[in-house]
């Protein structure tokens, strides 16, 4: 029920402020009619992530002042998965890999006064973006577009890569986000997400594709105080 509220509150309003969280869109590219289908399938994820990024940041903002809240942001890490499988071309438009990229740089785009990362991962995990700005937006545009799919799909070590970046900075807000097409070990996994939820960092996860282990995903979000949400093609 939140995503349509909240588009017909942008049609109605253009492009009023919400009270907390900014939107982010790609244009025009969401119009119905003679747009080209597979474009569609580009605008989808962004609207997903954004939803998690609401939920879990404005929960703790609650009460805040918008200007206290843009000069404090947020600490946001995206845990982006890269295995092989994310080359499926299943999604309407490109592959999976090419959807989830441009999904970050929107929601990158939407959100200047956070700070923003990317930890990639496949058989393992590296850090593809340090935390900066969000307001740097083509740096971390670049280094996002350096990407490639590879390897197999290892959520634990995104995780851990993601919540020892978080444990370094003293904001009061602390997100991350893992999007994923596969399957991965869960040993650990839930360990972890408690950890990191007792210390403070909140966990969502969007998945993506037709093989999903969404108990995985969603286990990860209930544990770490998120939302799961899942999308396997253009038009959900």
């Amino acid at each position: 029920l939140l995503i349509p509220a909240l588009l017909w509150w942008r049609r109605a309003r253009g492009l009023a402020r919400g009270a907390a969280v900014q939107w982010s869109t790609i244009g025009g590219l969401t119009s119905p009619g003679w747009r080209a289908w597979p474009l569609r399938a580009v605008a989808v994820l962004p609207w997903l992530a954004l939803a998690l990024a609401i939920v879990a940041a404005a929960r703790p903002q609650r009460g805040l002042q918008q200007s206290e809240i843009e000069s404090r942001g947020v600490d946001i890490m995206v845990a982006l998965d890269l295995s092989a499988s994310m080359r499926a071309q299943d999604m309407g438009g490109g592959n999976r890999l090419d959807i989830a990229k441009q999904t970050v740089r929107d929601f990158v785009r939407g959100r200047p006064h956070d700070r923003i990362g990317v930890v990639a991962f496949d058989s393992d995990a590296r850090l593809a973006v340090r935390p900066q700005r969000a307001s740097n937006s083509y740096k971390i545009d670049t280094d996002i577009a350096k990407l490639q799919a590879s390897g197999g799909t290892a959520i634990y070590p995104a995780l851990d890569q993601a919540f020892t970046q978080l444990q370094a900075v003293e904001a009061k807000v602390k997100h991350v986000i893992v999007m994923t097409d596969g399957q991965a070990p869960r040993q650990g996994i839930d360990a972890l997400v408690r950890q990191m939820r007792k210390a403070g960092v909140t966990v969502s996860s969007v998945g993506v594709g037709t093989d999903v282990d969404r108990s995985l995903l969603e286990a990860i979000a209930d544990r770490g105080g998120g939302r799961a949400w899942f999308t396997d093609r253009p038009e959900t």
